[in-house]
């Protein structure tokens, strides 16, 4: 589940690749790109802290909303008997399982 957090969510609510992002993201206010002049601290500091706070909230919603899926799994009783066409269990002498099966079929 926190793969799935952290791979979709760094994606959809930080805007960057899921290696660059993180729980909480460092970003240094003289660390800048060359030729680019620092931000002032009175207005970098408050934009950080707004930036923070309004990623984290929406990255808790749905941590919260994942949570609530796995626990619902969880709870259902025969969760462990379900079976679908890709959980088969493919035997060694099928060469070619569900050959006549179209996978967008329905």
């Amino acid at each position: 589940m926190l793969h799935i957090h952290q791979f979709y969510g760094t994606i959809k609510f930080r805007n960057v690749h899921p290696i660059q992002g993180g729980f909480l993201r460092r970003k240094i206010r003289t660390q800048r790109r060359p030729g680019m002049p620092q931000e002032n601290p009175i207005t970098f500091y408050p934009h950080r802290v707004w930036e923070t706070v309004s990623t984290l909230i929406p990255f808790g919603i749905y941590y919260f909303k994942l949570r609530s899926i796995r626990k619902k799994i969880k709870r259902e009783p025969g969760r462990r008997s379900y079976m679908d066409k890709a959980l088969i269990p493919v035997k060694e002498t099928e060469e070619k399982p569900l050959e006549n099966e179209s996978i967008m079929s329905k």
